[in-house]
Formats: C-alpha cells, structure tokens, sequence
C-alpha cells in the first residue's frame, strides 16, 4: 500500500513537470545540471 501511494505520487509529480516546461527547467537550475 504504501509503495502504491508513493508509485502514485511520482506519477503526480511526473506530470506536473511534464505539463510545466518551466518547472522542469527550474528544477534543472535548482539541481545545476
């Protein structure tokens, strides 16, 4: 159950990167990569 939810909110997350290119490139500069 709990790698379920967890399977879950990875998915979210995936997604919501996914869907906001400027997220994702936040991230990557938050990272440094």
């Amino acid at each position: 159950m709990k790698r379920y939810s967890f399977s879950i909110i990875g998915l979210a997350i995936l997604t919501v990167i996914i869907a906001n290119p400027g997220i994702a490139f936040a991230c990557n500069k938050l990272i440094g990569t």
